[in-house]
């Protein structure tokens, strides 16, 4: 039962992801009218979705570590500057993908 409420490893993962985040696209530079801007941010995009996907694989994440995977991102992004709605949408994404990946099989 406390294995469920287990979060350190997930929390660690979306703060590596965040700064891997801000990193590769700076928070002065979102600016999604730049075709530029796209071609990263869309690069950038399935780069973290393969890393999500190695991550989740053989693993069985449950919902209360998907959900502070998804509030640790967000709070770090947020501390790096990013835009509310860059913030959200970029949450809402990696959360929704990361559910997407099937669980592994215990």
């Amino acid at each position: 039962m406390l294995k469920w409420f287990n979060t350190r490893e997930v929390d660690e993962f979306a703060k590596t992801i965040a700064a891997d985040l801000i990193k590769r696209v700076p928070a002065t530079a979102v600016d999604p009218s730049d075709t530029k801007v796209q071609k990263k941010l869309l690069s950038t995009q399935n780069w973290i979705f393969d890393r999500l996907e190695r991550f989740a694989q053989g693993r069985s994440l449950n919902l209360y570590q998907k959900a502070s995977f998804g509030n640790t991102l967000k709070w770090a992004l947020k501390d790096a500057a990013f835009a509310p709605e860059v913030v959200d949408a970029w949450t809402q994404e990696l959360v929704a993908h990361l559910t997407l990946i099937p669980a592994a099989k215990e």
